[in-house]
């Protein structure tokens, strides 16, 4: 029998390299703005053999293709890392110490090393990786991921490529300002778009280390706020919206992204300064935008909070789409037989709303005005809150908090709320691109909700595979709150609470429903009485397919499934 080929682990690695890439040094940026990096191939505890060709080249492929849209990572080319591992006569995964990791950092310009182990258990990848520092071969950070199947795999580089972008602010100088003008030397070639909040710092001045000697960088002091307005390929030109006082923001004042903030764009975009004038006459006036189309009011009231919901009617469907829209499809039809119109982009102060996608939206009543609000989860992580403005309609949208900054679990954040351990107060539990479940409980009240940090269900350890999206309900009627998680194979998984209403407690291993949807598949459950539910699922492709549980409480069937309307794929 010929022996399997060992899976390529460069793609690996660099999925690692995205989720760690937040600790990197600031030195070890190029020139270009990009984070320079090497990678140490990972100890390999599995063979594998795809088709004939290597796991690793395939997954490479999507990896690749998922970095070079972000224009801000720069590895160091495999064949210069070979000879000098060869040179210093390191295996393609060899031990790193301090000595070689200085040395390889010296020869290759690089500050950080990454390596690790990758292994595989059945159809489940977990990779396991040290970030190194070239100075004295310390860990400066070590990380786990798993990926479920080759299609898991897929969803997480596309994922861990966002994470990547949000990890790395984008840094660059205010190269002119102008009144309330500022130009910064970045552009769309970096990645910059208009909306994008920047703030505009000095560098504090280095301290002398009283013990070691060693210089330690200064504390950078805040000059104010840049919103980018307009965009060119090599620059942009920001409006400077906030200024510390009795302080002025210059040419040569560094520009550090604010990451996961935006700001208004304002109707007529900040231009950069006029030409001289001339004698030819001006361009006639553009004629005024048409006004925009209206979308249907909120409901009065939350009447199912993902998927299904009553928004004009029943079984109207709230669904968010790859690109981060979000949509409302009417029911045109009835219940028993639903026909849907081709669908509203929903808007919220007066803009659709648009967010890194995929977007995943969930209705509630937010700050108890009994008003429906709206969440919406995006593919970096974090959360977005578009608040009922009492008449109707939304307002725009902030990011919502948790222990003091903006929450953020990776990658695809997948809201659900719920009150977890029954104080009385509503809680968020949310999915993550890695498959783990994120409980933020809720420290302030029901009207002003606060959230600390996160905890991680079973520390991480549910199997749910990636791309996870839960919904909390009492499945076996028992009178717990149980787990039903969507993954992105299409699976539904539940996980039956053995603790107690104010401590749930799950095995690591959940039942698989028999059956399968679109993947990505983000689930609501309907229940019918204790312990007997229906399902309706959605898709990445915002395919929804209704699961009728045509068995009995206490012991579920879900012997047909029926779609109701057809994804885009």
């Amino acid at each position: 029998m010929r022996a399997a080929k060992r899976v390529g682990m460069g793609s690996w690695v660099f999925a690692l390299i995205l989720c760690l890439a937040g600790f990197l040094p600031p030195e070890s940026r190029a020139a270009s703005g990009k984070t320079r990096v090497a990678v140490i191939d990972f100890e390999q505890k599995s063979f594998q053999e795809v088709q004939g060709k290597q796991l690793g080249e395939i997954v490479g492929e999507w990896m690749i293709t998922a970095l070079a849209n972000t224009g801000r990572f720069e590895v160091v080319e495999r064949a210069q890392l070979q000879k000098v591992l060869k040179e210093q006569q390191l295996g393609a995964s060899g031990v790193i110490n301090q000595e070689t990791a200085a040395k390889v950092g010296e020869l290759l310009g690089v500050k950080v090393i990454v390596t690790g182990t990758v292994i595989q258990i059945g159809n489940t990848y977990d990779v396991n990786a040290r970030l190194i520092s070239v100075d004295d071969g310390s860990i400066i950070k070590a990380e786990r991921v798993r990926a479920g199947g080759l299609e898991g795999v897929e969803q997480m580089m596309n994922s861990l490529a966002q994470t990547f972008m949000k990890e790395f602010p984008l840094e660059g100088y205010v190269v002119m300002v102008s009144g309330k003008r500022a130009m910064i030397d970045l552009g769309r070639i970096h990645g910059i778009e208009p909306g994008m909040k920047f703030y505009a710092m000095r560098k504090g001045v280095a301290v002398r280390h009283p013990v070691t000697g060693k210089m330690l960088p200064g504390e950078d002091i805040k000059l104010g706020e840049l919103v980018v307005q307009t965009v060119e390929r090599e620059a942009s030109w920001s409006e400077i919206v906030q200024q510390e006082p009795g302080i002025t923001i210059s040419a040569g004042s560094l520009a550090k992204q604010a990451v996961g903030e935006r700001g208004v764009v304002t109707a007529t975009p900040v231009p950069p300064p006029p030409s001289p004038p001339t004698l030819a006459p001006s361009a006639p006036a553009p004629p005024p935008a048409p006004a925009p189309s209206l979308q249907p009011p909120l409901p009065a009231r939350v009447v199912g909070n993902r998927v299904l919901v009553e928004w004009v009617g029943p079984h109207d469907l709230l669904l968010g789409d790859r690109d981060g829209y979000v949509w409302l499809f009417l029911n045109l039809g009835t219940r028993e037989a639903p026909r849907y119109d081709a669908g509203t982009r929903l808007k919220a102060g007066g803009k659709e709303i648009k967010v890194r996608g995929p977007a995943v939206p969930y209705l509630v009543d937010w700050n108890e005005d009994g008003k429906p609000d709206l969440l919406v989860g995006n593919g970096g992580g974090y959360l977005h809150l578009f608040l009922n403005q009492g008449d109707g309609q939304l307002a725009a949208g902030v990011m919502v908090k948790a222990d003091g900054r903006d929450l953020d679990v990776g990658s695809r954040a997948a809201p659900a709320v719920a009150d977890w351990n029954e104080d009385g107060k509503k809680d968020l539990i949310m999915g993550t691109g890695s498959g783990e479940i994120h409980l933020f409980l809720n420290v302030g009240t029901n009207q002003q909700p606060v959230f600390g940090k996160a905890v991680k269900l079973n520390g991480g350890k549910l199997d749910v595979g990636s791309n996870s999206t839960p919904a909390v309900a009492d499945w076996n009627g028992d009178g717990k709150k149980d787990l039903v998680v969507g993954n992105s194979d299409g699976e539904i998984l539940i996980f039956l609470n053995k603790g107690t209403n104010h401590e749930p407690q799950f095995e690591n291993q959940g039942e698989k429903l028999p059956f399968k949807v679109g993947p990505d598949a983000m689930p609501e459950v309907l229940s019918k009485g204790p312990g007997w539910s229906d399902l309706v699922v959605a898709d990445r492709y915002m395919e929804v397919t209704f699961c009728p549980n045509t068995g009995s409480p206490r012991a579920p069937g879900f012997a047909e499934k029926r779609v109701v309307k057809a994804g885009k794929k």
